[in-house]
Order: C-alpha cells, then structure tokens, then sequence
C-alpha cells in the first residue's frame, strides 16, 4: 500500500496524517506503526464517508486519542470506533477495547459480561455477599427479548466487583442522536455490553489509560468531543511557522564600519584603537581582545 501511496499525490487525510505523523509517533505504541495506523485511517473513511465530512481537527484529534491508548479504530476486533456526529469525529471504546485496558492495568484477572433474555432463569442475590445465578439459551429463536445484563470483575487481590442493569438501564446510555451510522444502531448488542462493562470498571481501581478511555466513551455517549491534547490536533494542521532566528550579537568594530558609511564617523582610529564610545561600557578582557585584532 505504501508504494500505491508514493505512485500517485496524496490526498487530504494523507497530507493531514503526514503533519500529525511525529505527534504520532510520541503517543503510538511500540506495537503500532504510524504506516498502519494511516491504513486503518484510509480504511476507516472507506467503511465510514462521512468521516469525510468531519472537520480536520475532530478527525486528527480522534486518531491520537486511539494512539494514546493503544486502541486499533475500526478494525475487526472492534477494540475503538471513529464514528461522525455531523461534522465531529468523536472515538469510542468498543466493550473489547475496554476489556483489553482493564487486563493491561494489572489490577483485573478476569471480567464475565452477559445479556439476560426473558425465558432465562436469572437470579441476583444482595447483601453481604453479593451472587448472581445465570442458565443462559443460546437459541436465539428460544430466549426471548433481552431484559437486562450482568457484568463480574474479579480482582488480582481475591475481591470481585459485579454490577447488574435492565433493559432501560442499558438505554438510558444510548444519546438520543445516536441513529445512522452510530454504533448503538448498527452494534446494539455490543454497545449494551460495553455498557455493562463500563458501570462496573467504575469500581476498580483504574489505571491512566483505563480512565482516559472510560472518560472518552461516557463524553462520545453523550455526542461530545474531549480532547485529551487539545493543541495538538490544531497545531499540526496549519503550516508550519518559519523559524524565526534571533539576532545576532554584532561585533563593536563592524558596527563603527557601518557608522562611518552612513557618514556618521568622523575621526579616523589608528590600528588597536579603541573608539571612545565603546571604550567606557568595555571590560579589560574585551580592550585586550580589541586591541590584539
């Protein structure tokens, strides 16, 4: 792909990704390269033309919060997602995205999320030692509609952390624009169980990465965009500023020549000489320089 790339002159999103290219590289991952990830971009935009739409700044700003994290958008693993609101681009942490933080922090061994159907037996049991009893139908002809989930984190250090919500629960966390192209559209399923994952990672002990994600998806619910390195995505898209070099120091004698071509100077100095106006303001080691010229 890259050399298709080299054949021909590269479009928008490939110049926008050139100028974003060394911030990338300071937030990417060693996993990730900044070539793949400019192909999951272009493959993005060909799954998604809207993102064409967005502007600039939301786009690039949204690709280096995916580098940030360590999270691949729009793959077939379904770890994050680039998805437009109108002329935003806003990134959201897929349920599996947000799995693969919470293993990466340390804290969590293992974390157990399920829908519940209508025909199930399903219980929950509260108090001092919390216990949920679960006999799922996998046929989905068989099981109903879906009445609510569960999630189950369990913790390096023996505790476990489990969170339960219904149907309208689950929701409630849908924004109200997310029709279209939006994944609570298209994903349902998988953003109901992101969900689930989401309340109970509340009441771990998170990790940096996990936060920002966790932040991340609660402002794209909600269709708003954070920008967790604001100046970044807007710097990198204007041209770059020429270097503005600062003045050199001049030396005393080549300025007394330029003094004396504009008729300024008006005694003739012998060899050594020090002009007068620059003798008081001179220390010794400068007077011994000068005179040694």
């Amino acid at each position: 792909m890259e050399n298709e790339i080299a054949k021909r002159e590269p479009t928008k999103i490939e110049q926008m990704f050139q100028r974003a290219e060394p911030e990338l590289r300071k937030v990417l991952p060693e996993h990730i390269k900044p070539e793949r990830m400019l192909r999951l971009m272009l493959s993005a935009i060909k799954q998604t033309p809207k993102l064409k739409d967005c502007t600039p700044a939301s786009f690039i700003g949204a690709v280096l919060q995916s580098c940030q994290l360590g999270l691949e958008p729009n793959t077939v693993l379904g770890l994050a997602y680039l998805i437009p609101y109108g002329k935003e681009c806003t990134f959201i942490t897929g349920y599996k995205g947000l799995i693969l933080l919470a293993y990466q922090s340390g804290v969590v061994i293992a974390i157990h999320v399920h829908l519940v159907y209508e025909k199930e037996v399903f219980r929950v049991i509260q108090g001092t030692k919390e216990e949920i009893y679960h006999e799922p139908i996998l046929s989905k002809n068989e099981r109903g509609k879906c009445i609510g989930g569960y999630c189950v984190v369990e913790l390096k250090n023996g505790a476990s952390i489990s969170r339960c919500l219904s149907i309208d629960e689950i929701n409630s966390s849908r924004p109200v624009h997310a029709k279209g192209s939006s994944p609570w559209a298209s994903h349902w399923e998988e953003m109901a169980l992101k969900t689930l994952v989401r309340r109970a990672l509340k009441f771990v002990p998170l990790s940096p990465e996990l936060s920002k994600a966790i932040a991340l998806d609660e402002a794209g619910t909600r269709g708003a965009h954070i920008d967790l390195i604001p100046e970044t995505a807007e710097t990198i898209l204007v041209e770059p500023v020429p270097e503005v070099k600062e003045p050199t120091k001049a030396n005393p004698k080549d300025l007394f020549k330029e003094n004396e071509s504009e008729g300024v100077r008006d005694k003739v100095l012998k060899p050594g000489e020090i002009p007068p106006e620059l003798e008081e303001t001179m220390i010794e080691a400068e007077k011994k320089e000068w005179r040694e010229r």
